[in-house]
């Protein structure tokens, strides 16, 4: 599994993931609402009008408790029904990613807010075109170990590429332990200046290609029609999952903000102001092997992640991502 999956588990770990938790402590709500009055302004540039407008949106959630106590729209999961498109590349192959916003769900026993994240990529195959990538529905919560958004893990689907030119697919699941905090709160966002994650993360693979035409365990008959593969005796057809442990340690840099075109070439073309983040990581797998990405993001408020280069530790591109549509979301200046 280590070798099938390495490039779906570096470009998952790495992506900031979206979301917020539905509750705070009665301490964490008053340092959030003095803070954002406070600083609002003076980061977002947004003047009195906003900064009173945001003063009486704090003050509705003090009463109603929703879960606007966890908003950042830096990356807007308190929000549903909306798509994000983006053109991509994706170890080397061309590709489309999706995003789509789930809303509130529940995690292990938590509330929490997902989104769903795809990446549909074209390679070639032994018998021509294939696609790969994965399907995953992603877990955020917020304030776990001080405030900001925090990446809880992720499940659902990925298929790679085996060493036969076949696409292989897995039931994935993932955790972090302890989560990730991958972007501050809204009030403090670009003026943070830097911090810090060390977590292990555990993942879990079962191969599952019963439907896929082919006969992938070799034995002469196609999977779909193999008695094994509908017992789940073997390993195409429900083999025990992989487990695979991982250390993931880097930090965040803010980078200031810039002003970007987005959407160029469309009818919703616009220059906005973006929040550019760097994040470097290390992971090492568990035979000890370390390996180094250098990631680079730009998010813009209203719409979160509009555009992001992953690379290797060689400084060659492994994923890239730029929105190319947007539905269900505004920028918000």
């Amino acid at each position: 599994m280590h070798n099938v999956t390495q490039g779906l588990i570096i470009a998952l770990t790495t992506i900031a993931c979206s979301g917020g938790n539905k509750y705070i402590s009665e301490s964490d709500y008053e340092n959030y609402e003095y803070t954002d009055t406070a600083d609002t302004g003076d980061i977002e540039d947004t003047g009195a009008e906003d900064t009173n407008t945001e003063e009486t949106d704090t003050q509705d959630t003090e009463e109603t408790d929703t879960p606007e106590l966890c908003k950042n729209d830096y990356h807007p999961i308190h929000l549903t029904g909306w798509t994000k498109t983006f053109t991509a590349t994706y170890q080397g192959a061309t590709a489309t990613a999706i995003e789509e916003g789930v809303g509130e769900t529940q995690w292990n026993g938590q509330v929490v807010y997902a989104y769903r994240d795809q990446m549909l990529a074209q390679e070639s195959g032994l018998l021509g075109p294939i696609q790969t990538g994965w399907d995953t529905t992603v877990y955020v919560a917020c304030n776990y170990d001080g405030e900001g958004l925090f990446m809880l893990a992720w499940e659902g689907t990925a298929t790679q590429k085996n060493f036969l030119g076949f696409p292989t697919t897995y039931e994935v699941d993932a955790t972090l332990s302890p989560y990730r905090r991958y972007m501050s709160p809204e009030f403090a966002v670009g003026a943070e200046g830097s911090w810090t994650y060390d977590y292990n993360l555990g993942i879990n693979a079962l191969e599952s290609n019963c439907g896929d035409g082919q006969d992938n365990d070799f034995d002469g008959a196609i999977d779909a029609a193999d008695p094994e593969c509908a017992s789940g005796s073997t390993e195409a057809g429900g083999a025990m999952p992989q487990n695979q442990s991982e250390q993931v340690t880097g930090s965040y840099l803010d980078a200031g903000f810039q002003e970007i075109t987005i959407l160029a070439g469309t009818a919703q073309a616009q220059t906005v102001q973006a929040y550019k983040v760097v994040n470097t990581v290390t992971q090492t797998d568990q035979f000890g092997q370390p390996s180094e990405s250098y990631i680079e993001q730009y998010w813009v408020k209203g719409l979160g992640m509009v555009k992001e280069d992953f690379l290797d530790g060689t400084g060659s591109i492994t994923l890239s991502k730029e929105l190319s549509s947007v539905t269900g979301l505004t920028v918000i200046q």
